[in-house]
């Protein structure tokens, strides 16, 4: 078992659009929120090559609120 720690975690936010046209709105055709910080991100890969992984971070301010 592999533990990693993420001491400064965040949210990644992704949105897609059909074409990206300089002239033009862009509007997201589909959005996806994702953990993100290196030892997610390796937690993540670990998992894809089959290892146990366990992925630690810490919550504060507004979202660590109880």
């Amino acid at each position: 078992m592999i533990y990693t720690v993420t001491l400064n975690p965040a949210l990644d936010r992704e949105l897609a659009v059909a074409a990206v046209a300089f002239d033009e709105v862009l509007r997201a055709t589909d959005s996806r929120v994702d953990c993100g910080g290196k030892g997610f991100n390796v937690s993540r890969m670990l998992a894809s090559l089959g290892a146990e992984s366990v992925a630690l971070g810490f919550a504060g301010g507004r979202t660590g609120e109880a």
